[in-house]
């Protein structure tokens, strides 16, 4: 008997993982060497492999529905004001952080007037931290002090979104 790959069953919870859970729509073809016997969950799923005898025939389904994929593995938009501050902080992309309040009062115990060029240096449960580029300070702010501006903009308000 000529067994698969051991691997297997973690590369397809990899690609359900990605899938489900992360939200990726990403492509997924299977293919199984005639010979080769389904153990364990794959004889249980319904995966449909492509069976093979030679590795021209994969290369010829390759070219065929690998076109199909260009558009999927195009990262997706941040749907949530967090996942768009993580993506910020990853990317190191400077934001502009404009405090809506009056008279610069303060907004969970932090001090924001008019607009300031940051990065984002961490993004945790509930709080949001900023380096303030001119004066290099940091500052963290609650989450629910935050809310999304046009483009790369951030705004501060002392209103809880």
């Amino acid at each position: 008997m000529i067994r698969a790959s051991v691997w297997i069953e973690q590369e397809i919870a990899i690609a359900a993982y990605m899938k489900q859970v992360r939200r990726k729509d990403i492509g997924i073809r299977l293919f199984l060497q005639k010979g080769i016997v389904l153990e364990g969950i794959r004889e249980k799923l319904i995966i449909n492999p492509f069976e093979f005898e030679s590795n021209d025939e994969v290369v010829t389904q390759l070219e065929s529905f690998l076109p199909t994929w260009r558009d999927s593995l195009r990262p997706r938009e941040p749907e949530t004001l967090q996942e768009r501050l993580v993506q910020y902080q990853h990317s190191g992309q400077t934001v502009t952080v404009r405090g809506d309040l009056p008279n610069n009062r303060l907004i969970g115990n932090q001090r924001w007037a008019g607009s300031n060029q940051c990065k984002v240096t961490a993004v945790t449960e509930g709080y949001v931290t900023f380096l303030k580029l001119e004066g290099n300070s940091v500052q963290t702010v609650s989450l629910k002090y935050v809310a999304p501006g046009s483009d790369d903009e951030i705004r501060a308000t002392d209103v809880p979104n």
